[in-house]
């Protein structure tokens, strides 16, 4: 996560107050999620079901969840970060 984040900050993804955030896929379906701040600049990882990731993001930006195989990608939902930002001892494992 660090290597991630260091790349995230020099690319400017971080304009506003940084904040923890969890997400887990308990889909059976393997996801794309994609964190996204403006058109201009997204990271994206494949998450498995039922992994869990905690990320940094702005206060601003979105978490789009994928679905799809072979190049071809469906947005099956949008989340604000803010819905998913954690804080210390909200008892989220890991």
């Amino acid at each position: 996560m660090v290597q991630l984040n260091r790349a995230i900050e020099r690319a400017g993804f971080f304009d506003s107050e940084r904040i923890l955030c969890f997400y887990v896929n308990t889909t059976g379906r393997t996801q794309i999620i994609r964190v996204t701040l403006n058109a201009g600049f997204y990271w994206e990882k494949v998450e498995f079901p039922l992994q869990k990731i905690f990320f940094e993001a702005s206060e601003a930006a979105s978490l789009e969840v994928h679905v799809g195989r072979q190049g071809e990608k469906t947005l099956i939902d949008l989340i604000p970060c803010q819905q998913l930002r954690i804080s210390q001892g909200s008892g989220v494992a890991s």
